[in-house]
């Protein structure tokens, strides 16, 4: 059976719902395993690894304390024509193109080689995997929950846990951040939906 990043009947979505069991933890519960009881980040080692699948720009500028940046896009390379008129595309759109990142898996497994080390993975907004009337029936779709799907399916990872409401929350909710541009971070995820 091929599976499909998209929502559906044998989507990705479902099948980490309903095949992979994904589990999901607030940015309180991930921040609590990430920094142990009485200790600091980087005092204990941490009882979970927070993967930050977001761009390298935006984790630069604002990120969790102790997190690892894996990009799941990077920005558009190459000059064929085809690049090229992509990335007009999106400029005209005022947006920054992006692309899959080919290297995600290995890059990840370079960061991080343990594959049953345990990974709590966040993007900017999250996304759920449960119905609801603003998430539709097969829930939000995210950056985090497609990097999951492939951090388990094609790299073979096996404790995976997805973080509910991704930085932004994060930050809403005045947990830590550090970066060299917290202002930036902030505007920026005030104007993401």
């Amino acid at each position: 059976m091929a599976l499909h990043y998209w929502s559906g009947n044998g989507g990705m979505q479902e099948h980490l719902r309903d095949v992979l069991k994904l589990q999901s933890l607030s940015c309180a519960e991930a921040w609590a395993l990430q920094a142990p009881t009485g200790a600091s980040v980087g005092e204990a080692p941490p009882r979970v690894t927070l993967v930050d699948v977001r761009a390298p720009q935006d984790f630069k500028d604002g990120h969790a304390p102790g997190s690892v940046n894996v990009p799941l896009y990077m920005p558009i390379q190459g000059l064929s024509m085809k690049s090229l008129l992509r990335r007009a595309v999106y400029l005209v759109n005022g947006m920054a193109g992006t692309e899959l990142n080919p290297s995600f898996i290995s890059d990840l497994r370079t960061a991080l080689p343990d594959s049953a080390a345990p990974l709590a993975v966040l993007c900017t907004s999250g996304g759920t995997t449960e119905a609801s009337s603003t998430a539709g029936l097969e829930g939000k779709k995210s950056r985090s929950l497609i990097a999951i799907y492939r951090i388990i399916v094609e790299g073979g990872y096996s404790n995976v846990v997805h973080v509910d409401g991704g930085i932004r929350e994060w930050g809403e909710i005045g947990l830590p951040l550090e970066g060299d541009n917290l202002s930036a971070w902030k505007e920026k995820a005030g104007t993401i939906p």
